[in-house]
This record gives C-alpha cells, sequence and structure tokens, in this order.
C-alpha cells in the first residue's frame, strides 16, 4: 500500500511579496564571501529555508518516497518553511538550545533530516552529522526508531556508542507515516519531536548569529554545495533525484543545500538497505521527471 501524504504542521507562512522574492535573488548566483579562509556564497545560512528563495513557493520542493513503507510525502517551500521554523522553535523553546550548541543528527534517510538540517542552520546550532564517529560530543541528540537501537544497545566494540548519558537531551523522531507519536517506548526522559512539534511557533527568529565554529563549518558546506549547483548548471527548474541522507555530511551538501542554493526541487528516496532495487529508484525519476545528480 502507498501512502500520499502533503504534510504541514500547522499553518503555512504566508508567501514572500514579489519584492522580497526579487531581493533574495532566487536561483540566482551569489556573491562570495570569506569565512576562516573559505569562500562561500553570500547567503544567510539563517534564512535559507525562506519561502521567497523559490519563484513559486506553494508548488513541491521536496518528495519523499520511502519503498518499504510505500509513503509518498510531499512538501512545498511554504510547508517546508513551517516544518523548519517550528523545529527551530522546539529546540530553543523546549530544549534551551543556543547557537553554537551542538545537534547530533542521528536519522535515517527521511524528509525530516532535511528539516533538521536547515533549522540548526536558522537557529545557529553546530550539527553533527548522522555519519560522524560515534565518539563525537554533542549536547542533544535527534534519533528515529530505526536509529535508537544503535545507541542504546550494549555493543562491546570500541567504535561502537556507549549509550544516551552522554547527552543532555534526546529528541525521539518518528519517521512512520503519519506518525502522530513515537512508533517505540521512549528512551527515558526523551521528548517525542511528533507529539510536541505542532504546537511550536510557526515564526522564528533566531537568538542570535551563530559562533565562528559553525560559520566556519557552515562556509565549508555552503561553498561545496554553491560548486556543485554551479559545475551542474542547476537552477529554479531543476528537479533531482537523491538517494543520499540529508542528516549525512554528504547528504547536507548535496541532498539539501545544493538544491536549496540554486532553489531546485528535491525526489528524495530510501530505498531498503536490505535489499536496494535500483529498478524502483529509475522508475520513481522516471515518474516524477526527475534526474540524477552526478556528484
Amino acid at each position: 500500500m502507498r501512502w500520499s501524504v502533503y504534510t504541514s504542521p500547522g499553518r503555512p507562512a504566508e508567501p514572500a511579496s514579489r519584492a522580497a522574492r526579487t531581493a533574495v535573488g532566487v536561483g540566482a548566483a551569489s556573491r562570495p564571501t570569506t569565512v576562516g579562509g573559505v569562500t562561500a556564497p553570500d547567503v544567510d545560512p539563517q534564512r535559507l529555508s525562506d519561502p521567497g528563495r523559490w519563484p513559486d513557493p506553494a508548488r513541491p520542493t521536496l518528495t519523499f518516497y520511502d519503498r518499504r513503507s510505500g509513503e509518498r510525502t510531499e512538501l512545498s517551500a511554504l510547508t517546508l518553511a513551517n516544518w523548519v521554523a517550528k523545529t527551530a522553535s522546539l529546540g530553543t523553546d523546549l530544549l534551551g538550545l543556543e547557537p553554537g550548541e551542538r545537534v547530533r543528527l542521528a536519522l535515517p534517510t527521511h524528509w525530516l533530516g532535511t528539516v533538521w538540517v536547515l533549522a540548526g542552520l536558522a537557529a545557529g546550532w553546530r550539527l553533527v552529522p548522522a555519519d560522524a564517529p560515534p565518539d563525537t560530543g554533542a549536547d542533544v541528540i535527534v534519533l528515529a526508531e530505526s536509529t535508537l537501537a544503535d545507541w542504546t544497545r550494549d555493543r562491546a566494540a570500541g567504535d561502537a556508542p556507549a549509550g544516551l548519558d552522554g547527552f543532555r537531551d534526546v529528541v525521539a523522531v518518528s519517521t512512520r507515516p503519519l506518525a502522530v507519536r513515537f512508533g517505540t517506548e521512549l528512551p527515558a526522559g526523551a521528548l517525542d519531536y511528533a507529539g510536541e512539534v505542532s504546537s511550536c511557533a510557526d515564526v522564528f527568529e533566531p537568538a542570535g548569529p551563530p559562533d565562528d565554529a559553525v560559520r566556519a563549518q557552515t562556509a565549508q558546506w555552503l561553498a561545496a554545495a554553491n560548486e556543485l549547483a554551479g559545475r551542474h548548471g542547476l537552477t529554479a527548474s531543476s528537479r533531482l533525484v537523491r538517494e543520499r541522507n540529508p542528516a549525512s555530511a554528504g547528504g547536507i551538501v548535496d541532498t539539501v543545500l545544493a538544491p536549496v542554493l540554486a532553489a531546485a526541487s528535491v525526489v528524495l528516496l530510501a530505498d531498503d538497505p536490505a535489499a536496494p532495487d535500483p529498478a524502483w529508484s529509475d522508475h520513481i525519476a522516471q515518474v516524477e521527471g526527475a534526474t540524477r545528480l552526478d556528484t
């Protein structure tokens, strides 16, 4: 069975005015700026999810397919911005996260990974990607049903995480279709994202600018994303198939930031890792009229 969902956690923000969209420069090249020796596009990373970046913010900008569950979820730029604002508000208001604090994104390939990346950039958090070494320190961990066991079971291997005790807060994100609660027993003291996010603020204003470490990290990601978008000639009319986890280090660049900088749309695919089927992803690409991005 296939789930087809147009999802919104609340009332979407109003579309940006034509003047605001022109000022942002939809799909246009940005002037470079240098941060810590890295030349990056001159864009405000705390405003990357502004719907005015897209020429038509009501059209789909992120479409997600999960082969195992049959889910198909579609978000416009307006809806994506609403999720980002609510998620950044959740971290700031409910968890007390401040700019510069570290958030580990222990999430699988899912559209909510894109939301958390953009929310982290908006709030100025220092993001720890899903594929960072397990002993990389963080203040908060964001995990899903499918990644919870990796952080709670006892394992003797030196590269295995010891558990959740090292994190100040744990956010449990359900990746099930139409989920309103986490799909397994919550870790002790964990915040259930699905149960809390809908009541969070629709508009987010950063508490302050990111610190130097966050600015340097973000500049590296943006420089790589801008180079990729330029090399492939990405524009607002581009529609891309991506299979790399948006919460991973590479996915932050090529699944999230490169398309956002170009105001392109993304079809994100989550295949079954136990039995991948290239024909499935090729079929979805054809159905969606999307092209693969060779990185």
